[in-house]
């Protein structure tokens, strides 16, 4: 998980505000898709009508639900991918100027951190030296999930949590076996 949670915090750093989110929510769009139709039995037909634009899988929200429905999720896991997508949306979809210092971001932000607490300070534990040094500085070690949230500020706040996120997604990915057919 470490390797995973490096490469993802990293990319999405690198990232604008408008970026890391859109980046976040279209990583977790695919890590989701791939989970779903690995459980899933393959589809009869080389495109997979399912996944398409106007298919019952086509949208984020919908990959979500059935990523729960299906078991491959929690429902902690359902309410965090929630939040990022709505994240995503109001960054591709809002024209006027939005970042992470934009009020209802913050809160979001916060709630989602709030979801993820426990897996952060269990993360933080395992994998500090994956935590880039100017946010590791910052951080008590003997109370991370309250530390992390007040030295670091919301962008890497975002940016960790959806790490951790997309990390455990792609756990989740290599874990999940396909259902047994009827037939």
């Amino acid at each position: 998980m470490s390797a995973n949670f490096a490469a993802a915090t990293d990319s999405l750093r690198a990232e604008s505000d408008r970026g890391s989110v859109i980046v976040a929510g279209a990583w977790m769009e695919d890590l989701l898709s791939d989970a779903i139709q690995k459980r899933l039995l393959p589809s009869p037909e080389q495109n997979d009508k399912l996944f398409g634009p106007r298919g019952p899988l086509g949208t984020f929200a919908a990959k979500i639900d059935i990523a729960h429905r299906v078991s491959l999720i929690t429902r902690e896991v359902r309410k965090s991918l929630h939040i990022c997508r709505r994240l995503r949306n109001d960054f591709a979809h809002v024209a006027h100027p939005i970042s992470f210092d934009t009020e209802s971001v913050k809160d979001r932000v916060t709630e989602l951190f709030e979801l993820n607490k426990d897996v952060l300070s269990t993360v933080w534990s395992t994998t500090a030296e994956h935590i880039p040094a100017d946010y590791r500085k910052t951080i008590d070690e003997t109370e991370p999930s309250s530390a992390i949230r007040q030295a670091l500020g919301t962008r890497p706040l975002f940016d960790l949590t959806a790490g951790t996120i997309v990390s455990g997604l792609t756990m989740v990915v290599e874990q999940t076996e396909r259902v047994e057919s009827l037939e």
